[in-house]
């Protein structure tokens, strides 16, 4: 990538993130009133994040990695489809419409690859030999959760030096 190439995608990646941050300022405006106590929207968009990520890990404990590949009769799903389009989702909006391509990512995962295999129009029968195999794809989702856990951090400490 070329200098100015660079320098745009910096540009990029400071816009995304200033309009989160807008956004958050927006809604604790919003949130905060005269007979609340102040709400932090990082705080509750974490704790969310977190939850979700606790009953996630509830579900996979409860479901050998070897069964993960079997799609029940009634549905056309699996786990190795649903954990692959977790990590999908929570790329595509909790770190790259935040705060760009991530190079981390691109280093451990063929994101065009991944949109085929777990993106809309997907199905859990397609792809299958091409698949992350069960162990990588749990390494996969604990990866893209610590990102996104790392970019909540950075939003926190860009917000804490602006106030």
């Amino acid at each position: 990538m070329n200098f100015s190439n660079k320098l745009k995608l910096r540009a990029l990646k400071t816009t995304r993130m200033q309009r989160l941050e807008t956004f958050a300022f927006a809604l604790e405006k919003k949130l905060t009133t005269k007979t609340t106590h102040r709400m932090d929207v990082l705080e509750i968009i974490k704790d969310q994040i977190i939850s979700v990520k606790e009953k996630t890990d509830t579900f996979i404990k409860n479901v050998d990695l070897e069964k993960w590949n079997i799609s029940p009769e009634i549905l056309e799903t699996n786990m190795n489809w649903q954990i692959g389009h977790i990590i999908l989702a929570n790329y595509l909006h909790g770190i790259a419409s935040i705060s760009g391509v991530n190079e981390k990512v691109n280093e451990r995962i063929n994101m065009q690859n991944f949109k085929k295999f777990y993106g809309p129009n997907s199905t859990p029968n397609m792809f299958v030999d091409e698949k992350p195999k069960n162990e990588e794809l749990l390494k996969l989702y604990e990866f893209i959760f610590e990102l996104i856990r790392l970019e909540i951090s950075s939003c926190w400490q860009r917000r804490l030096t602006m106030t």
